[in-house]
């Protein structure tokens, strides 16, 4: 098992909840957690596609999503060598929530996983507030391939970076180090 985690990460995220008189959450309320969601969603679809990770994914349209929120291919290698003889199709979602992701929603993405067909693709889930101990239990031991992500912070930066055995049968050959870029503050390198 592959898992790096820069625990002097502070979670920035500020889930202040507003009231609404009898309305819908305005237009003009850009904290708003539905809003807060698709903007991280499209910044961890942008930090994703940059050449250090080389992810070439989009993201999906919320009325059709069906529970994926980016989708596209990791196109390896990063390098001269050689690790797959395929590009690894990539399905996704994103939370941003305020508290460590549960293993409720590790099994939610899981049936969302059951409806594709999984050859030579990874399920990717992104947190920006982390896993709880049992979440990460349960993706290790998943039965599709599945890679746990966190991104947090501002500039977003990848600060943990799980496969588990599934994911790993799919692109045995990748190295993943931390990278320290200053005094308490590190992000996840493929090679």
């Amino acid at each position: 098992m592959n898992l790096f985690d820069n625990n002097n990460i502070k979670d920035t995220n500020n889930n202040s909840n507003s009231t609404n008189n009898n309305n819908n959450t305005s237009q003009n309320n850009i904290t708003s957690p539905q809003k807060s969601g698709v903007l991280y969603e499209a910044q961890v679809v942008q930090l994703l596609n940059e050449p250090t990770y080389n992810f070439h994914v989009h993201q999906t349209i919320h009325s059709h999503d069906q529970g994926i929120d980016f989708k596209g291919e990791w196109l390896l290698p990063m390098n001269e060598l050689s690790l797959t003889n395929f590009p690894i199709k990539i399905i996704g979602q994103c939370k941003k929530e305020k508290d460590p992701i549960g293993v409720k929603a590790i099994r939610e993405f899981e049936g969302v996983l059951s409806h594709h067909n999984m050859n030579h693709m990874i399920g990717v889930f992104v947190s920006y507030s982390g896993y709880t101990e049992f979440a990460i239990r349960h993706a290790v031991d998943a039965k599709f391939p599945l890679i746990l992500c966190k991104i947090s912070n501002e500039p977003l930066i990848l600060t943990y970076f799980l496969l588990n055995e599934k994911a790993q049968q799919l692109i045995p050959n990748l190295s993943v180090s931390v990278l320290r870029i200053s005094e308490g503050m590190n992000k996840i390198v493929f090679h």
